[in-house]
């Protein structure tokens, strides 16, 4: 074998091997898995495939912390989450959010016109009514008041960013699409990481 042959085969050989490295940690044989806990709900994120040499286990842990920032902002059970301080001011005055929630919100508030208000992102008093209630029944007054704070029309968004409560009493509680808002937050991230094929699950 002439040098000539030699050196293009060795180039050749080099290359081969760089692209074989290259898909191995581009397009895992089996997926990277992540399975947690957030938002009251298991949480599993699969990754099958990606687009460059990105490790797979890094981009499960942006997301993971992107479900965990969010859950920070969004959840009625963390009292120094931005919805539960807009409840505590629910009558009082406006108080400015996030982006994702001023977001969030404007949308529970096209859902909630749409479906004539049989959704509602203001049902905060029915399910913390519950949810004190432990085994006994609420009694059917209590119930009627809940009702009565849960009016979707009593959040009032501010552009840019305030949010306000008219009633006191009245309280957000996003846990019916809170985690769909997430889910596509996450989605759009592992798109931004060059990701090409995942599952997202949240319950």
């Amino acid at each position: 074998m002439s040098f000539k042959r030699t050196l293009l085969f060795l180039l050749l050989y080099a290359m081969g091997y760089a692209a074989y490295m290259y898909m191995r940690d581009a397009a895992p044989d089996s997926p990277r898995v992540r399975d947690g806990v957030a938002m009251d709900t298991l949480v599993s994120i699969q990754i099958y495939s990606v687009k460059y040499n990105i490790r797979p286990d890094e981009i499960l842990d942006g997301a993971f912390s992107l479900i965990s920032d969010l859950e920070n902002e969004l959840s009625v059970h963390n009292p120094n989450s931005a919805v539960s301080r807009v409840n505590e001011l629910a009558g009082i005055e406006p108080l400015a959010v996030s982006r994702d929630l001023f977001e969030l919100l404007g949308t529970a508030a096209k859902m909630a016109e749409l479906t004539g208000g049989a959704f509602t992102p203001a049902i905060g008093a029915l399910t913390s009514l519950w949810r004190e209630a432990g085994d006994n029944l609420p009694s059917g007054a209590e119930i009627a008041r809940a009702r009565s704070l849960s009016d979707w029309r009593d959040v009032v968004l501010i552009s840019p960013d305030k949010v306000f409560l008219r009633r006191r009493g009245a309280a957000l509680d996003l846990g019916g699409i809170a985690k769909g808002y997430a889910s596509g937050k996450v989605r759009d991230y592992l798109e931004s990481r060059e990701v090409t094929s995942a599952i997202i699950d949240m319950g």
